[in-house]
């Protein structure tokens, strides 16, 4: 839902949690132990054509199944995790290995992986380049960390919904990452 309100804004989203709905497709994988939703229309809304020979694309609704589309990805790009295995850099090396949640309404976690004891700067800046908020300023262990961003400037105050960007300085280099503010 998140990600439809950021990505697909005109895309009415409606959760509802009900484990008695079985007959789709993601009930095999409740079965064999796993998460899985089922992205539908909702129940009430009529569509004469629904598992009919008649459900075909020229009956389909484009504008509707390309928003969902765009949702769909746009959910599955902001849940995709690095491997953090292959994410530990050498000795010198500094990597960002996650922004969740992305986009965010309460607080943000960055993850990131220091190849050697280090001095850090992390910082949270607008679109303009501003410095909203320091997150970190201190010399740092080699191994992961995480640093927490709960939406508020370095007043205290509740930022504004939008976009900002996260900056890590470490080790000589300098990595940043797109964070979305809802409200």
């Amino acid at each position: 839902i998140d990600c439809a309100g950021a990505y697909v804004p005109a895309l009415p989203t409606l959760k509802i949690i009900d484990a008695t709905v079985t007959a789709s497709d993601h009930s095999s994988f409740w079965n064999a132990g796993y998460d899985a939703l089922l992205g539908i229309e909702d129940r009430g809304v009529p569509y004469p054509y629904y598992h009919t020979v008649n459900d075909t694309l020229g009956n389909i609704n484009m504008v509707f199944a390309t928003d969902v589309t765009r949702m769909g990805i746009a959910t599955v790009a902001e849940l995709a995790v690095p491997d953090s295995a292959a994410a530990v850099p050498g000795s010198g090396r500094i990597a960002i290995t996650n922004v969740y949640p992305n986009p965010f309404r309460e607080s943000t976690s960055i993850s990131f992986v220091l190849g050697s004891r280090s001095a850090v700067g992390a910082g949270v800046y607008d679109v303009e380049g501003r410095l909203v908020r320091t997150l970190a300023a201190s010399v740092l262990p080699a191994g992961a960390h995480e640093l927490r961003w709960d939406g508020r400037d370095s007043r205290g105050s509740s930022v504004s919904p939008g976009i900002y960007f996260t900056r890590i300085e470490a080790e000589g280099m300098t990595l940043s990452n797109k964070v979305i503010v809802l409200r």
